[in-house]
């Protein structure tokens, strides 16, 4: 009567000093189709223990104004339904009823009948965690204006601020992803280290040239290969927008990139998966490292892609309806025009998922 008995989303909280988000896409779908409904959320640990995690409100400080609480809500205009085309009723002066009517079957074509929406699903790819221990299709390093010519394939993913270090990472989807329906996307990243206390805005694009991780370096893709520009910085290489950009404000804690634009396109045509890259929007001079998918410390910092997705609908057949064909001997004069009416089409997809995120900021003790 308080709540949902089931969370919306879980997150692990790891840091004093850093950004987390929720995926609350069903909540606010039931505001934005009745506000009455709309009475907020609910924040609740998860698991036994004494730690206490304070998070900045509404009244954060305005010189801290970027630390309040937000809702990210990515939306569409809702499709308003057909309207017929008035028609004119006939009227027909009486005369004799056919003599004989002889049915013909033809086949028509009727529409498809409407099948249930597919409930989607999450999957994460993680090399050597997940879906298991199997999976092994990332390919990941970084390339350095600093080292131009060095190979980075067996390294932590190194990211500068003002662009001198870059990272690129791929993911290879299962054969079974391919033409399904994608939901969702995010790309999850764990810092390791940084070399100054500094924050960072680091963008992620979609890579659009080919590359191989133990050749690529600022210069070449691969050894038979070379860059646009230095440093995978033209657009015969890489988006020339970011997919989606990220604060990175702690040495140790997870970071996630919406890419749901990039792995649609990968899911519909595989050939186009070049992977993605990480590169500093700013100009400061603060690097930080990632986990890469070799690091082994711990298995599970290693990056993931996390994969909201359903079944795309097979294409219906149409079947076939009998239908009367008459022949008539004398028929009826009309002296009005019947006109048939033509609905307005309106385009619809399949089901699609938002991510709506909150982006809060955690402190760790008293206050």
């Amino acid at each position: 009567g308080d709540r949902s008995p089931l969370a919306l989303d879980v997150a692990t909280v790891r840091s004093a000093d850093a950004p987390y988000r929720f995926d609350v896409t069903d909540a606010v779908r039931w505001w934005a189709h009745d506000p009455q409904t709309n009475h907020g959320l609910l924040l609740k640990g998860g698991t036994s223990g004494a730690v206490e995690i304070y998070f900045d409100s509404n009244d954060t400080l305005e010189h801290q104004q970027q630390y309040r609480p937000k809702l990210f809500i990515r939306y569409g205009e809702a499709i308003a339904p057909p309207t017929p085309t008035p028609t004119a009723t006939p009227t027909t002066t009486p005369t004799r009823p056919p003599a004989t009517a002889t049915p013909t079957p033809s086949p028509t074509p009727t529409g498809p009948t409407p099948t249930p929406t597919a409930t989607p699903v999450m999957v994460i790819l993680q090399q050597e965690v997940s879906p298991d221990s199997s999976y092994a299709g990332t390919m990941d390093t970084y390339i350095s204006e600093e080292h131009p010519q060095d190979s980075f394939a067996t390294s932590p993913l190194r990211v500068k601020g003002d662009g001198r270090h870059t990272a690129l990472l791929r993911f290879e989807l299962p054969e079974w992803l391919i033409g399904q329906n994608i939901h969702y996307a995010g790309l999850e990243l764990h810092t390791i280290r940084r070399d100054k206390p500094m924050n960072v805005d680091i963008g992620v694009y979609q890579l659009v040239r080919p590359w191989v991780d133990v050749e690529a370096n600022w210069f070449q893709a691969a050894t038979d290969q070379a860059w646009g520009l230095p440093g995978a910085d033209s657009t015969g290489d890489r988006s020339p927008l970011a997919l989606d950009v990220a604060t990175v404000r702690s040495a140790d804690a997870p970071y996630r990139f919406d890419v749901t634009d990039a792995v649609r396109w990968w899911a519909y045509d595989p050939q186009t998966n070049h992977g993605l890259l990480l590169k500093g929007t700013r100009n400061v001079a603060v690097t930080y490292d990632f986990a890469s998918s070799e690091y082994t410390q711990q298995k599970g910092y290693r990056p993931r892609l996390l994969i909201s997705y359903s079944e795309a609908a097979a294409t219906p057949t149409p079947t076939a309806t009998a239908t009367w064909t008459a022949t008539p001997t004398t028929s009826p004069s009309p002296t009005g025009t019947l006109e048939t009416p033509s609905p307005t089409l309106s385009p619809t997809g399949g089901s699609w998922r938002c991510y709506l995120p909150i982006v809060v900021k955690a402190h760790l003790g008293e206050r």
